[in-house]
């Protein structure tokens, strides 16, 4: 009897463990079901998360190629209008030039044609007939009193009372054949080696017309071509 006792109990034991157990079995799978579910949910959202902030970016990315490209665009045009405008302005510039160039030439033309027309009016205020040794040359006191040093620039300087003839002329005993190199010289600020007489007998004869008139330049110019 008392073994039956036993065995009933151990029997009843072993059931009531079996039952706890299946117990403990159950809530321990319902709360690991509930967390593993509960994760699930949580990496189900992560990756939710994740796509949407990829999908983000990438629709960035594409804006900002987009804004890159068309600020690319900018810039090569900004490049292309700031050549244009260099170019533009340097032709500006050559045209300025040009046209700076111009009035300066044209002012210059105008100083010289006033200088000229002062010249003739002077020569035609001061209209002079000279008689060079028979030979009659007409020519004015500007070219007269050029070199300054010479005899007829003292002559003409009105600081010597010079006698005229009855019609005016002013006679001079020198060579009147040579006289017009003399005139010509004054006239022009000088004289052409070309326009010089070839004979050396008559170079010798105008060097001595030059040293009496004291025209010491173009006595030397005769000098250099006696040698």
């Amino acid at each position: 009897m008392l073994l039956i006792s036993i065995n009933a109990r151990l029997e009843k034991l072993v059931s009531e463990i079996k039952d706890c157990l299946h117990n403990k079995y159950e809530s321990v799978t319902e709360s690991l079901e509930a967390y593993v579910s509960n994760r699930i949910n949580e990496i189900d959202s992560i990756n939710k998360e994740v796509v949407d902030e990829r999908e983000h970016l990438q629709n960035l990315k594409k804006e900002l190629e987009l804004r890159g490209r068309e600020l690319e665009k900018k810039e090569k045009d900004l490049i292309a209008r700031e050549k244009s405008f260099d170019k533009h302005q340097e032709k500006c510039k050559r045209e300025l030039l040009k046209e700076k160039e111009e009035i300066v030439r044209q002012w210059q033309q105008l100083r010289d044609e006033i200088t000229r027309m002062e010249e003739l009016h002077k020569v035609q205020k001061g209209r002079i007939r000279l008689d060079v040794g028979g030979t009659i040359y007409t020519t004015s006191e500007l070219t007269l009193t050029r070199d300054s040093e010479s005899m007829l620039a003292a002559m003409f300087s009105g600081r010597h009372n010079i006698k005229a003839e009855e019609d005016g002329t002013i006679f001079i005993d020198r060579d009147g054949t040579h006289f017009r190199y003399i005139l010509n010289y004054l006239r022009d600020g000088g004289i052409a080696t070309d326009a010089l007489p070839r004979s050396r007998q008559v170079l010798r004869e105008l060097r001595n017309e030059a040293i009496y008139f004291q025209l010491h330049s173009l006595a030397q110019q005769i000098e250099k071509l006696l040698k």
